[in-house]
């Protein structure tokens, strides 16, 4: 009986195999569908892996099909690597793909250098062989060289736009030293590394040609990702920076400023300014002039006990503010566009656009206040998609005092809870009337509130030597008497 069953068993094995290689297709007319011909990577730093991208294969007939060879026509030398059927390998043979059914390959990338400055091209293929035909996908890489630095202390430097700079775990402008940084520079910051400043920043962008501080995934899926780099942050001791024409984007910070300037560098000769500004006209840490932060997973400015000054610039899409002036200091804003509507689904938005507060607090030290707060907001818009776009947090103590004033401006708030004395010709909850909120395009509409609410005579428009005269675009404010509130002027 057992014989018998054996011999059933055997006979019925050799039935379905037999049957099985019956099906597949063996004629010379077979081939492949390939999903796609050609296989193209965004640009890849030298020495740096790309992400990995597929492809699909499939068998469109009605019965199974062998792949005998699957080879990358490079070989070992090539500079890309394949998984074939979830091994790392770059070739294999007698693949069975069943009928109507598909299989992916898995491509990566890494890029030799070269001496080139420009970025370059390197190709490869995927040779498939099927019943004698033989089909391919040709796979395609833009390399860039870059300057690399890792873990460094910058002293007196000037960095131009030849190659990339990639920043590997942080680096550090020095006390005493100066990082200049010319126009068209691009920075790319590696995953948890920063820009540390104890000493000066110059960065020389222009609008033709700005300085980007951004990621090192180059790939087009990361572009809006937000919180892939740590920022830019001014130490104490940091003092003069200057920063102007700056895109910083998908930060976990964007600017972060420490403490106050270092005594003893003088004072800023400004022109005589109405009564309400209180500033203490002291050199600031830094000056930020015609920047766009963006997609910043915490806060695109941080002020700690600091003095800055921030002119005809932009911030947007900030997880938690777009503006955070903490423990005092003084602050002073000029043709600036502040919003946040949630248009990037990787960004939240549930704190208001700007926190301003006096005072620190920590377990062990308790609670400290600043002897002053000094904020001011002139032809700035503060929007978005909160009722409540201000936090004001201050603490009263005797010898401290806590300013602000929005002047010319647009702001959004729900609470009575902002002095009235400090609102000079403010505009309170209209709608600035955005060209294009969810494409992140905050120029004006012809009907805004906004256009013709500003007045040139006022605020910084009237010192730095008309540095501020163009807006965000290059368009030329002072055509007439009257200026828009905001970074963009809406040409007339």
């Amino acid at each position: 009986m057992k014989n018998l069953l054996l011999t059933l068993l055997v006979g019925f094995s050799f039935i379905f195999f037999a049957c099985t290689k019956q099906n597949v297709i063996t004629d010379s007319s077979a081939a492949l569908t390939l999903k796609t011909d050609t296989l193209t990577f965004d640009t890849v730093f030298t020495d740096i892996g790309s992400t990995t991208l597929s492809f699909k294969i499939h068998n469109s007939h009605n019965q199974a099909i062998n792949v005998s060879n699957i080879d990358l026509a490079g070989g070992e030398n090539s500079q890309f690597r394949l998984n074939i059927n979830g091994a790392a390998i770059n070739s294999g043979t007698d693949y069975l793909i069943g009928a109507k059914d598909s299989m992916y390959i898995h491509v990566e990338v890494t890029v030799d250098p070269t001496n080139e400055d420009l970025p370059f091209i390197i190709k490869d293929s995927v040779v498939f062989s099927t019943n004698g035909n033989s089909q391919k996908v040709i796979l395609i890489a833009y390399g860039q060289n870059a300057n690399y630095y890792n873990a460094q202390v910058i002293g007196d430097t000037n960095w131009s736009a030849n190659r990339p700079y990639l920043i590997y775990n942080s680096i550090l402008v020095d006390s005493g030293q100066t990082l200049t940084i010319e126009e068209g520079c691009q920075l790319h910051f590696h995953k948890n590394s920063r820009l540390y400043v104890r000493g000066t920043l110059v960065v020389n962008g222009t609008l033709e040609n700005p300085v980007i501080f951004r990621h090192d995934r180059l790939e087009a899926m990361y572009d809006d990702i937000a919180g892939q780099w740590d920022g830019i942050h001014f130490l104490k001791g940091a003092n003069q920076s200057y920063i102007n024409h700056a895109i910083i984007e998908n930060a976990i910070v964007g600017i972060r400023v420490d403490s106050l300037p270092v005594i003893g560098n003088g004072q800023v000769e400004y022109n005589t300014r109405p009564g309400i500004y209180d500033s203490l006209n002291i050199i600031p840490n830094v000056l930020v002039e015609n920047t766009t932060i963006k997609n910043i997973s915490t806060s695109g400015l941080i002020g700690i006990t600091a003095v800055v000054e921030m002119k005809n610039s932009l911030i947007y899409n900030c997880g938690q503010h777009n503006v955070q002036l903490e423990f005092g200091g003084t602050y002073d804003f000029d043709f600036c566009s502040f919003v946040n509507y949630s248009t990037n689904s990787t960004v939240g938005h549930s704190n208001p656009i700007l926190r301003m507060a006096n005072y620190f607090g920590s377990a062990t030290s308790g609670i400290q206040v600043a002897s002053n707060f000094d904020a001011n907001f002139t032809h700035c818009i503060i929007d978005g998609s909160n009722e409540d776009e201000i936090e004001i947090d201050s603490i009263g103590f005797p010898s401290s005092q806590f300013k602000y004033v929005f002047q010319n401006s647009l702001i959004k708030y729900s609470e009575a809870k902002i002095d009235s004395n400090r609102l000079i010709d403010a505009l309170i909850n209209e709608d600035p009337m955005f060209t294009a909120i969810y494409e992140d395009d905050y120029t004006l509409q012809e009907t805004s509130p906004c256009i013709d609410a500003g007045n040139k005579y006022i605020g910084a428009s009237i010192y730095h030597d008309g540095a501020i005269r163009l807006d965000l675009f290059g368009n030329d404010r002072f055509q007439g008497i009257l200026v828009d509130i905001g970074a963009y002027e809406k040409p007339q």
